[in-house]
């Protein structure tokens, strides 16, 4: 009887899951893991916890997993998002590179040891691996925008705006290029282009 309790608010909370009602789906989802504390339930919970960005209830279920030896890319992955989430880049980037371990080509991965270098100073870091990301996906419009903040950091505003520029061609409809294009604009002296730039993005997201 224990086990078909568990399995009933399992089954609830994955389809709440799907439904994309994470808020909703933790309940039943606890009470599984307080009858039946699997592996499934665990990372079930731990997926709810994320969604609804309560990483600190994230990372305590993820960690009730033995992530040393999982053998899960995403999980890793998930685990590192969470961690990042919460301030702790040093543990997030060695989840990060576990999930590379099992997979070179994990894109994301990349792309988040990439931003964590960025977000503490480490600009030459973060543009070799977000260099990394664009070998992986190089139709993949967020790495220019990534890139062409990187190079700013760098005060290589030429490389900056190239790579912006490459980004809005890709998807003219992200505000935020054009906010960072204005500001590359303006660095370079192009004061009549970076107006307008800034005019396009109050203009998407006024």
């Amino acid at each position: 009887m224990q086990f078909k309790s568990s399995q009933f608010s399992n089954n609830l909370g994955a389809i709440l899951m799907q439904r994309k009602e994470a808020e909703a789906s933790i309940k039943p989802i606890k009470k599984a893991s307080e009858l039946d504390r699997s592996e499934q339930i665990t990372i079930l919970l731990a997926q709810s916890y994320q969604k609804q960005s309560q990483w600190s209830n994230a990372i305590s279920e993820y960690e009730k997993l033995n992530l040393d030896s999982s053998q899960n890319k995403l999980i890793q992955m998930s685990y590192g998002i969470c961690l990042m989430e919460a301030g702790m880049n040093e543990k997030a980037m060695a989840a990060f590179h576990c999930a590379i371990e099992l997979d070179q080509n994990l894109v994301g991965a990349w792309g988040n040891i990439g931003e964590i270098h960025r977000r503490e100073g480490r600009s030459q870091e973060a543009l070799e691996a977000t260099k990394k990301t664009l070998l992986l996906d190089p139709n993949n419009t967020d790495i220019y925008l990534n890139l062409g903040i990187i190079y700013i950091g760098l005060s290589k505003l030429d490389q900056a705006l190239n790579s912006t520029l490459k980004s809005i061609e890709m998807n003219p409809n992200k505000a935020n290029a054009y906010i960072n294009l204005g500001y590359i604009y303006k660095h370079l002296g192009k004061l009549d282009q970076a107006l307008n730039s800034t005019l396009k993005s109050i203009e998407m997201n006024p």
